[in-house]
Parts: C-alpha cells; sequence; structure tokens
C-alpha cells in the first residue's frame, strides 16, 4: 500500500516482500523516528509495529520535510495496519485521467499546481465513468478511455478528519478539444498541452502523487 502524506511517500509492506535495501538512504530496526528531520531521499523501517505506523502517520501529517520524499515500512502485521488505517481515516474515491495526444499530454493548473484532472467518483458511479466524466467537465475536451494506469492515495483534512483519498487513474486518448477551456468553478485556471520536457519541468512544481502517475504510464511502454 502506497499513502501520499504532504508530498511523502509512505509505502506499507507485507512481511517478506522482497526488496533492494540499496535503493534507501537509511534503514533502521528500531522505532527510533526522531531523525527523520536530518535524512534525506528514502528510509526503511524493518519490523515495523502497527504502533510504529500510528505514529509515522501522525508525524507526516503535521509535519513537512523538505528533504525526505519516501518512507517504508515492512510490517508483520500487515493486516493490523491496513485496520488501523479504516479506522483513522475517512475514505473517498475519486478518478482522473491522464490524456495523451500527438505526443503531448493535457495537464491543468489548480490552486498555483500543475495537476491532472481528477474528481470525486459520484453515487453508484464507476471508476471508469467517473474519470471519463470528470476530465470532459474539468477540460471542456471529447475522450476516450484506453487503459488503467495505477490507483494513488493521499491524504488531507477536512472538518477536523483526516481522509484517504484513492483516485484511479486512467490512460485516455483526446477526441476531440475544439472548446478546451478551463473548469473556472473547481478552481482550474489553465489547460494546456505539454510536451515529455516540459511536463518533466512542470512536475517540480506539482505534487508527488502525479509524479508517481507519470511514472507508472512510463511503466507501461506506449
Amino acid at each position: 500500500m502506497r499513502i501520499f502524506i504532504n508530498e511523502v511517500e509512505l509505502k506499507i509492506l507485507k512481511p517478506g516482500k522482497k526488496i533492494d535495501i540499496y535503493a534507501f538512504e537509511k534503514i533502521e530496526k528500531s522505532e527510533r523516528i526522531k531523525y527523520l528531520d536530518d535524512v534525506e531521499g528514502k528510509v526503511l523501517f524493518l519490523n515495523a509495529s502497527k504502533e510504529l505506523v500510528d505514529i509515522l502517520l501522525n508525524v507526516l501529517s503535521i509535519k513537512v520535510f523538505s528533504k525526505l520524499t519516501s518512507v517504508a515500512v515492512m510490517c508483520e502485521n500487515y493486516e493490523g495496519v491496513r485496520e488501523l488505517i479504516k479506522e483513522k481515516y475517512d475514505f473517498v474515491e475519486a478518478a482522473g485521467g491522464l490524456v495523451a495526444h500527438a505526443g503531448k499530454f493535457l495537464v491543468i493548473r489548480r490552486l498555483d499546481k500543475w495537476d491532472l484532472p481528477k474528481g470525486k467518483l459520484e453515487k453508484n458511479e464507476s471508476p471508469e465513468s467517473g474519470a471519463l466524466r470528470e476530465v470532459e467537465e474539468e477540460c471542456g475536451v471529447v475522450v476516450e478511455l484506453v487503459k488503467k494506469i495505477t490507483n494513488t492515495r493521499h491524504t488531507y483534512s477536512l472538518n477536523k478528519r483526516g481522509v484517504l483519498k484513492k483516485t484511479h487513474w486512467y490512460l485516455m486518448h483526446c477526441k476531440n478539444d475544439k472548446d478546451m477551456q478551463p473548469q473556472l468553478e473547481e478552481d482550474i485556471t489553465e489547460v494546456k498541452w505539454m510536451t515529455p520536457k516540459e511536463v518533466t519541468v512542470s512536475l517540480k512544481d506539482s505534487y508527488a502523487s502525479i509524479a508517481h502517475v507519470f511514472e507508472q504510464y512510463k511503466k507501461l511502454g506506449l
């Protein structure tokens, strides 16, 4: 399970999962987390308890880490951690799209950040239908669904409660963009086609979860 919290990726791993320990800048076998302020890049906790995961969820939610990018925890009690997360957060489901056309990608500017079109699913709406609807509403284009890319999860606070949003992401092709325009009522100020090089630059002014969507897209080899 992967959750993005304040732009830090938290990976919760099942016991026995094969991992490349050389991918981490620091490996910790104890349950001390005080050094997180100083570590850069990625850190791994081995033999992590449910209590440690709870502490990490709280710390990552209230502090901003400028150097830390990813925390991985190998959990012996993986199912117990899943139950902890269900109790700790209200669950919201959403869907969105990575739209490709003529070697470019459709991106939006929302709340002064580059983003991809997405939104909450309506009652009894499938992720596929919701993704198509949200992209067309937010960008004023006509698209068709190609295939699933990935899911992302990120947290935020609403009315003093933690919310965990799961977003289904789909690759789409654009059929018609002659009426393309931003949906202003959704705080979108710009809709733009970007080249892969422009996307690379824009991701510096985006979200970690959006960068992950592009990474997973590249793995499709399309």
